[in-house]
């Protein structure tokens, strides 16, 4: 908690307890010069001797607030959305719900197991003049998505698609197919049922996310490119199937959000100017929503 800090990772610890007890214990950085290297920190006192190594990690990155994203937006840019917001505790799907807040837009944003990030999310809305629901969602439990659809007053006209699992990488050189299974739950077959899910009067827009790495899929995150392939795959099936439902398919770059936090610094824009644009071409109606107009 004191060093390296709060958010960092423990690589090693070697002690040995042989002293006699104390109430003090103090500690010394031997290495920190390495990047590539965990700190080293040797410990002493409290009856203990020895050493840790551990990676210094920076702060969880934190989204743009309610109130800046709002200079952004022109007033009732997005007042005629009933938005969904799925996965908008956090990440990009917190910069969404708060561009379509700023914009007027009727919105409610689900989580899974971050409900206080919701709430955090909301009140931060809230203090910039907007206001939005919260509700509870597992994208993974089909029965519970179908209820939760059902609940949403209005029914949702547009829905933002954020669901994902921790994107783990595979180092191993060899794809892992329990890892693929994971994304391809989340980036496609639950997908699936929410999208079959939306049996509206009207025409619903859905947006889904998905990634530059599809073209060129770095080898640790082949297994995550491939899911979100078929994400895509499920997008233009379920057009052609349900002409109700219409689809904006963005191959986002990497965006700065605590998924993408790790040990070696890697290049990741800000997701608010690019998520602004896609939420105004969503906003952009489609041939069937004029023809139900």
């Amino acid at each position: 908690m004191d060093c390296p800090g709060r958010h960092s990772l423990l690589s090693r610890l070697e002690l040995a307890f042989d002293g006699p007890p104390s109430q003090e214990l103090a500690y010394r950085v031997v290495r920190h010069q390495a990047l590539a290297a965990p700190l080293r920190l040797e410990v002493h006192g409290a009856g203990i001797s020895g050493s840790v190594g551990a990676f210094f990690l920076s702060p969880p990155p934190e989204q743009a607030r309610a109130a800046e994203v709002a200079r952004l937006v022109r007033p009732g840019e997005f007042s005629g959305q009933n938005a969904l917001v799925v996965g908008g505790s956090r990440g990009l799907g917190e910069v969404a719900a708060k561009i379509l807040a700023a914009g007027g837009a009727k919105m409610t944003l689900s989580y899974h197991r971050g409900e206080a990030d919701a709430r955090r999310v909301a009140a931060d809305i809230a203090e910039a003049g907007g206001s939005c629901g919260v509700t509870a969602l597992d994208v993974t439990d089909a029965p519970g998505t179908r209820a939760a659809l059902q609940s949403l007053t209005p029914r949702p006209s547009h829905v933002y698609y954020f669901a994902t699992p921790h994107i783990a990488v595979n180092r191993s050189g060899v794809f892992d197919q329990s890892l693929h299974r994971t994304f391809l739950r989340h980036y496609a077959d639950a997908f699936t049922e929410l999208c079959v899910s939306l049996a509206t009067p009207g025409p619903v827009r859905v947006f889904y996310p998905s990634t530059v790495f599809i073209e060129a899929p770095p080898k640790d995150l082949a297994e995550y490119a491939r899911a979100k392939a078929a994400g895509e795959a499920v997008c233009q099936a379920l057009a052609r199937r349900h002409p109700h439902l219409s689809f904006v398919v963005q191959r986002l770059p990497r965006l700065r959000t605590d998924q993408n936090q790790g040990l070696l610094s890697r290049q990741s824009a800000d997701p608010l100017p690019i998520l602004l644009a896609a939420v105004r071409e969503m906003n952009t109606p489609t041939k069937e929503s004029a023809d139900h107009a």
